[in-house]
Parts: structure tokens; sequence; C-alpha cells
């Protein structure tokens, strides 16, 4: 059994360090208090709506003690008393919010967000919600929203637009949809954008947003022509990198804009986007969620997708195979700066003909990085090249091997390194796995090898077991080790490098280095049962290297 998620604190719109421990001060709420709180709303409810409108309402402090004598709105009211609902609505993260209680978080906010609107500074100070009641303008650096130094200057506005921009995506999640609403509070955060930003500089810094709001426009239907407007430019538009992010962007924008123009009764423009998205998703079937897609092709109280009739219909949703074909695309990506294809256009390094850049200057930037992994692939492949003349079959075992190390799935492996608690032990453990060759267990690259072993060491207790199954001089362990480790990728996307020691008679040895987005660290969960991952059939055993080596999976 998984072990229960971790409560994670979510700011949609950027802070500084500083600027979050001044809007938090203290921890997240426990969830029992929350829902304590959760089930006092119905006769709060009740209690507030029979107080008569023009009754004055005073409350107590809650730093000071004193009463406060600007009378308080009724959202002041109701905030004070469920303030560990509100607390935990403003800071939890989304995808941590149980389904149970998904409603109540959603009403606290819109409760919060009047409470942002209707009170006085004074009234917010007092109960803590900014640290004084000074008053002037938030900024915005690389076209996002960002306090400055201390909340006191900016607490209401910032607070207001984090507020507005969580609960809109929240709005959007299929339990709750109301897109009409989301797009209503995610104007705001819009509008403040461009009131800062050029309109060219938004469309190159500030494109999830643009998404958001378009997607919300899309579903409410209340003004079609606003959104194919903004969906045409974020289509077609160019984004200042091509990172993950933008391809879904991309597609999303696609199809919501032939949603629209099909409504709008311009079936010539839709089906262009949609002959576009037909040619993509049968070249990325598994690009993308699983739920994102299925939200996408599948709307609800929409029309059946002629995306997906032009596809094959439910047959090909449910039914999507992988092929190899299909697999590499989930790894073709620039090295350097992770952009894919369409954003932009990838070539193979000439060398070693296996990792892709989409310009020479990522390649430029990426090759101290590179240099060495390149020649030993490139020495690779030039082995298998000469053994094919002397022994056809041994060069295919090593062909085979090295196709199966690009084709197996990282994720267990970030699972057995416990890297969602604790990234850093990506620096002082590995992961030692041995096979076996399987030829004829299927037609596909990952079918060729089996895991039978498989444990996490301290790479420190390893050394000489590196420098042994790598045939490499004494002392040469510790230099490769964490040479790998330190030279780490320079992009703009926070990322965590594994290492990934590989075996199986009869083939080389390698070393992998593998890397994981830390963005999908805190939207996954982790899983103990990560060997049932690698093969459901026969998950691999323990692997022993030496007496005196200990696994340490969970020291």
């Amino acid at each position: 059994m998984s072990s229960p998620r971790r409560q994670r604190i979510q700011f949609i719109l950027q802070m500084t360090d500083n600027q979050e421990s001044r809007v938090t001060r203290g921890q997240l709420p426990d969830l029992e208090s929350v829902r304590q709180d959760v089930a006092r709303v119905p006769q709060l409810k009740e209690t507030v709506a029979m107080e008569p409108a023009e009754d004055v309402i005073l409350l107590q402090s809650a730093r000071t003690g004193e009463i406060v004598r600007d009378p308080v709105p009724r959202s002041l009211v109701i905030n004070t008393e469920l303030h560990r609902l509100f607390k935990y609505s403003f800071l939890i993260h989304i995808d941590d919010i149980p389904k149970d209680i998904l409603e109540a978080v959603v009403w606290a906010l819109e409760m919060f967000i009047d409470v942002l609107t209707e009170c006085t500074d004074a009234q917010l100070v007092a109960f803590g919600h900014i640290v004084r009641a000074e008053d002037s303008t938030a900024t915005v650096q690389n076209g996002r929203v960002v306090a400055q130094s201390t909340l006191s200057s900016n607490g209401r506005l910032f607070m207001r637009l984090q507020a507005k921009a969580k609960l809109t995506m929240l709005l959007l999640k299929p339990e709750i949809d109301r897109p009409g609403d989301a797009a209503k509070y995610q104007k705001e955060i819009v509008e403040y954008v461009c009131s800062n930003s050029s309109v060219a500089q938004i469309f190159k810094t500030q494109r999830e947003l643009l998404t958001v709001f378009a997607e919300a426009l899309t579903r409410s239907g209340e003004d079609d022509q606003a959104a194919e407007q903004l969906l045409e430019r974020l289509a077609d538009s160019p984004a200042t990198t091509g990172g993950p992010d933008r391809v879904l962007e991309v597609v999303k924008a696609k199809v919501f804009l032939a949603r629209v123009q099909r409504r709008r009764g311009k079936a010539g423009a839709a089906k262009k986007q949609e002959k576009w998205l037909v040619k993509w998703f049968r070249k990325n079937p598994h690009l993308l969620p699983d739920t994102t897609l299925r939200e996408l092709l599948t709307p609800a109280g929409e029309p059946t997708s002629p995306v997906l009739e032009a596809l094959g219909g439910s047959a090909w949703l449910e039914g999507r195979e992988h092929t190899d074909k299909t697999d590499h695309r989930l790894v073709m990506q620039c090295r350097q700066c992770m952009a894919r294809e369409p954003m932009v256009k990838l070539f193979v390094c000439s060398k070693c003909k296996k990792i892709y850049y989409c310009s020479r200057e990522c390649q430029k930037k990426d090759w101290p990085l590179h240099k060495d992994s390149c020649k030993d692939i490139a020495e690779l492949n030039k082995r298998i090249e000469l053994l094919s003349l002397t022994n056809t079959s041994a060069a295919q075992k090593e062909k085979d091997w090295a196709a199966w190390r690009d084709a197996v799935d990282q994720w267990p492996y970030v699972n057995a390194l416990r890297l969602h608690g604790n990234p850093r032990r990506a620096l002082t453990h590995l992961i030692v796995e041995q096979s076996v060759y399987t030829p004829h267990a299927g037609t596909m690259a990952k079918d060729k090898f089996k895991i039978v072993k498989c444990s996490v060491f301290r790479t420190s207790d390893v050394y000489r077991e590196v420098e042994r199954i790598l045939r490499l001089d004494p002392g040469e362990g510790v230099e490769y080790c964490e040479g790998l480790l330190q030279d780490q990728p320079k992009v703009e996307i926070p990322l965590v490098s594994f290492l990934i020691l590989r075996f199986a008679d009869g083939v080389s040895p390698w070393l992998d280095r593998d890397t994981i987005m830390t963005l999908r660290l805190e939207r996954t969960e982790y899983n103990q049962d990560w060997r049932r991952d690698i093969s459901k059939d026969s998950p691999p055993t323990r692997l022993v290297l030496r007496d005196d080596i200990k696994d340490a999976e969970f020291d």
C-alpha cells in the first residue's frame, strides 16, 4: 500500500520563499481539523443568513484580542469561525484536495475572495491577512504577478489574485464544472497582467494563464468571439520555449479553437485544426495523460469530437497500442531545453545518433555534459557494427540491449529511490539491477530483456562494485558517479538526475543517468510497490552484491 500523500502548499502565482513564509504563518492545517470546519459549514451558513442585513457586526481580533470597532462584513465572520478551512483552501495544492471536501474548498475560496474585496485594510491587518495596511502596487516580473518584498504593501491584491487563480483551476475540474465562473475569476488576473505588460510579451511569457482563460471561455460558451481570437493567437504564435507544457498548450488551443469555430459556423477553419490534431494524436497517442486526453476528446455536454471520430472513435481511445515508434516519441525532446516537436524542429547528434537538440546553440551548451556519454555510445555503436561481421547473434544482443535501455520506464526507479520525500537522495543513492535476455518475449524493444533483480544502495557503498561491473580502474568509480551527478543540465525547468547501474550476461554493462522533472514529483504519489511497476507478473527480487553491502531503500 502506498503511503499517505504529504500535504503540499501551492502558490499558482509566483512568490519568493520570504513572501511565502509571510503568507503561510505556520504549517498547513491538518486535514482532520479542516474536516471539522467543513462539518460546521451548513449550520454557520444558516446562522449568518438569519442575521438582519442592517445589523452591525463587531469581532474580536485574533491577533491582539481587541474588539475591532469597524463593522465587519459577514464574509469575515465566516472566515473567523472557519479559519482552518479558509487557510487550508488558500494554501493546499489543488491535486491534494480530497474529493469529499472539494465543494467546501471551492466555497471557502469564494468566501475568502469576498473577504479580500469587502474588508478594510485595518480589518485585514487585525485578522492577520496582511502585515500592515499600507497600499502600493504589485509588480510583474517576467510577465508574472509577483508580490513585493513584504506582503504589507500588496497583501490584499496578491492574495485575491492568488485565490482567484486557484479557484479558476478548481472550477474547471470535471467534478465542479463551472467554466463560466472560472472565466469571470480568471479575467481579473488577465486584465491585471495586461495592464503591466505588452500584448506581445504576454503571449510569450503568460501562455499558461491565457490557455486556462481560453479553456474557461470555450467551455462556458459565453463569448465565442473572444475565445476564438485568443485561441487563434495561442495556436499559431510562437512561445519563448518549447518545453513539455508548451506542447499541451498548443494541443489544447487547437482542440478548443476547432470546437469554437464549429459553433460559429466556420467548418472549414475547424477542419484545418482537426486535420493537424488527428495527425499529431496518431503519432503521439501516449504523450498526454489519459485523463487529459479523454477530457479533450470526449467533452461533457458536447457532440462527439470530429477528431476522435477520425481517429477511430472509442475503439482508438481504449485500444491505443504502444509501439517502438510511439514510445520513442515519448523521449524525443531537446536534451538542453526540453523542447518538443511541433514547437521546434529536432535533430539528432550526428556522432551518437541518440540525443536530440532543437538548435546548435542548445547542442553547444550541452556538449560539456554530453561529450563523455556521446563517446561511449559512439564506441558501442561501432563495436556492434564490427561484431555483426563476425558474430551476428552477439551483435543483435548488444543492439537489443541498447534499444531496451532506451525503452525502460524511469518511473519505478523514482519510487525506488523515494525521491518524492527527498529528491536529494538522488545524490547519495543509486539503483543496481540485473537483467536476462528474452529475445522471443515480444516484438518491441522493451520486451528484449527482463529485470530479475534490483535494489537501492548507498552510492558510497558500491564504488568498488561499480568499478568491477563497468571494468574501471581502482578509484575511477567515485569520479565516474560523481561526475555524472555534478554535470546537471542547465535548464529553466527544475530537474532531478539519478543513476541506474544495469548489467546482464553477454552485453556491455551501463551506468545510466536519468532525469525527472521536479514538477512531476509534486504531482504524483510515492508508490512503495515499485517492483510490480517494473513487472506485474514477476517483480524483480532484491539484488545482493556482497554480504557487507546493505540494501538502502529505507535507510
